[in-house]
């Protein structure tokens, strides 16, 4: 059975690699390759990465439905969205510029709320083409911040982007839901 705790485990062990991955190059650059180092790699890793959220999140979708007993037919689609790769790494380089110390904590809550951004917006595409889906909610963790625990706990049903977007912060492990 395809639970929202499942797919919130998913992309917490996806964002994990790709914050590990962020890791590996960090400690290979400093502040003479920070720039061309972020430039080269960042945008692939938030692409991938996201890719795969994205694709895990539309498989999800999918079968949680199906799980529903939701009747008819569903092929869930993925999200093509600039998810802002580019920013980032231009961002990063100025952060790594002016504070290295926390520079790659702050890029790394960059790259995991891109990738959750992917997971997200596959979720309100699909809710908003499926017929039979009422719209999205927010599920935030059980040690969520107060943010999210107080947008989770309205259990508001949104319909589209054009009644609510899906605020987050960095490192944001929050997930949308079809209803």
């Amino acid at each position: 059975m395809a639970t929202p705790t499942e797919l919130r485990n998913a992309l917490v062990r996806l964002t994990g690699n790709a914050e590990a991955d962020l890791a590996a190059l960090w400690a290979q650059l400093d502040a003479a390759t920070v720039a061309d180092g972020l430039f080269a790699v960042l945008p692939a890793l938030v692409e991938d990465y996201g890719d795969a959220a994205a694709t895990l999140t539309a498989e999800w979708y999918e079968q949680y439905r199906a799980d529903l007993n939701v009747t008819g037919a569903y092929a869930a689609s993925l999200t093509t969205v600039d998810l802002g790769a580019e920013a980032l790494a231009g961002w990063g380089t100025d952060l790594a510029r002016i504070d290295w110390d926390t520079a790659l904590a702050r890029i790394s809550g960059g790259l995991t709320k891109r990738v959750m951004t992917a997971s997200r917006d596959t979720v309100m595409t699909n809710t908003g083409s499926d017929r039979k889906a009422r719209g999205w909610q927010r599920k935030a963790r059980p040690d969520g911040c107060g943010f999210c625990q107080m947008v989770a706990g309205r259990g508001t049903v949104f319909r589209s982007r054009t009644t609510a977007s899906f605020a987050s912060h960095d490192h944001c492990r929050c997930v949308a839901l079809p209803a």
